[in-house]
């Protein structure tokens, strides 16, 4: 243990050290333009505070030219409009008399206008690797003007092996709420997390889930620390599968709590990407604990663990209509530590995604990941894969792309037509995406290898569609074949080789 937490640290203070060199004894440029003042005219409810965050605007940075003002007004706007909550955003600018010093002054103004934000409806989602929910679903994706969604969920759902089965009692009837509310005070940020599952089966009664959270950003010269602390309750919980023979379906004792507290340090390098952000090198640190006062935790629960984490990322993808385009890339190690079991449970994981929009109809889309478990494997390893389903597959290690092509065939626009903004609820557009997912990866409980000859290909399509009065929802419906398996079969398979998919948002 002592030489994993060594390793970690020591690459931590390097990486530290070089940036904080790197800004202390960088020369100081003086800039001819400067932002003065941000004035905000909003129509709609958003707050002028979550358009700040959202577009990374700050008085008193500098810019160097005016070239690079153009660009940087352009690039504030397009924060703005990748934010789905907003329907139109646009940024003006003044330039105020030259400062003695010669700088000059620029005044902003942000104009926005939101979209439609809140929606209820009635929502059937089946993933053939997760199971089955039908629900109704209330959303506020503008919670009180913070840009961050409210959602609540009332209904039922059944996991995938019980719905084979037709065991109907072991689904259950549920409200889940999921708030999240980003706030300022005494000059600093703030966010709070307060979430809550009701659920109610048949045959295991009634369980609570809860998670009620406080973060706290430090701005730290160039650099951001967020503290950030979690009290969590869990009642008649459900075990994890791995768990189920020997301790049964449900957590024995019923009830126990979960403190923990997290520690992130955003710290931008000198390193840029012409076209995005600095890359960034995040550190994270977490303790966790679960415990049931006067009594057992149990073996499966048992603790504290700590978490070591690690990230360096960079990239942006900005949404051009309803198409994306851009870049994000990050790779991430992380290293948990039972101090109950003495055991580690460490990864790496590397992800790159590229979205192309190639002509006004069509968009070329892309990802690849690898990932490596040195301790625990990864029992979802089907996750990335739309065609096998999640269990299928246990990774060890591997190497995972997603290629697709979103090509708009539908652009129903019934408000133009007749020119009446009342029939806008109609307006629709649909992509339709033939996809191709592959993937190699070490998996001894399937007995699969590393190998070319036992690469899993699937490929489907998917179809999402957009209400264009409501630009933060959309639908997606995806079905999936294991390729090598059709082959083998001539015909489309089914069970542990087909996935279906009907929910919101895309895949990635």
């Amino acid at each position: 243990m002592q030489k994993h937490l060594q390793n970690s640290w020591i690459l931590f203070l390097i990486f530290t050290l070089f940036i904080f060199l790197d800004n202390l004894f960088a020369e100081s440029t003086d800039a001819p333009y400067y932002i003065h003042s941000i004035t905000y005219q909003i129509t709609g409810i958003t707050k002028a505070y979550a358009l700040q965050n959202a577009a990374e605007l700050k008085e008193g940075e500098v810019i160097v030219n005016n070239t690079a003002l153009e660009q940087y007004i352009k690039a504030k706007t397009q924060l703005l409009l990748n934010n789905r909550v907003l329907a139109e955003a646009n940024i003006q600018y003044t330039l105020g008399d030259p400062d003695t010093d010669g700088r000059i002054p620029v005044d902003l103004t942000v104009i926005t206008t939101d979209t439609w934000n809140i929606i209820a409806l009635p929502y059937f989602k089946y993933d053939s690797s997760n199971g089955l929910e039908i629900s109704a679903k209330g959303r506020d994706y503008n919670f009180l003007g913070t840009m961050q969604p409210l959602k609540i969920d009332i209904g039922y759902t059944i996991d995938r092996q019980p719905l084979n089965d037709r065991a109907f009692d072991k689904g259950a009837f549920f409200i889940d709420i999921d708030s999240n509310f980003p706030f300022k005070a005494w000059n600093l940020d703030w966010n709070f997390d307060f979430d809550h599952y009701f659920g109610y089966t048949d045959k295991y009664g009634f369980e609570y889930e809860n998670k009620t959270g406080l973060s706290l950003s430090l701005p730290i010269q160039f650099t951001t620390l967020t503290l950030s602390a979690y009290q969590g309750v869990s009642i008649n919980e459900e075990n994890e599968d791995k768990y189920k023979a020997e301790y049964g379906d449900r957590y024995q004792d019923y009830w126990y709590l979960s403190n923990w507290m997290r520690l992130d340090w955003s710290i931008p390098t000198p390193i840029q990407i012409d076209g995005f952000s600095k890359v960034l090198y995040i550190p994270s640190l977490q303790i966790k604990q679960n415990y049931r006062p006067f009594g057992e935790i149990g073996e499966e629960r048992g603790g504290p663990i700590g978490t070591i984490e690690q990230t360096i990322s960079f990239g942006r993808v900005d949404w051009i209509r309803n198409f994306r385009r851009g870049i994000d890339v990050h790779l991430t190690n992380t290293n948990d530590y039972n101090f109950y079991k003495t055991t580690w449970n460490k990864s790496i994981h590397a992800e790159l995604i590229g979205h192309y929009p190639l002509i006004n109809t069509f968009e070329l889309s892309g990802r690849v990941q690898g990932y490596y478990y040195f301790d625990e494997a990864d029992d979802k390893g089907g996750l990335p894969l739309r065609g096998i389903l999640d269990s299928a597959v246990t990774t060890e290690y591997g190497l995972y792309t997603n290629l697709d092509l979103p090509i708009r065939v539908i652009l129903f626009m019934p408000s133009e037509w007749f020119k009446s903004k009342k029939l806008r609820i109609f307006d629709i557009e649909q992509q339709w995406t033939p996809f191709i997912d592959m993937a190699m990866v070490k998996d001894s409980i399937h007995d699969r290898s590393f190998t070319f000859d036992d690469m899993l290909i699937t490929s489907g399509i998917e179809v999402v569609t957009f209400p264009l009065f409501i630009r933060s929802f959309y639908l997606r419906i995806s079905v999936g074949f294991n390729l090598r398996e059709a082959v083998r079969l001539k015909s489309l398979p089914n069970g542990d080789n087909r996935e279906i998919f009907i929910g919101l948002g895309h895949h990635y």
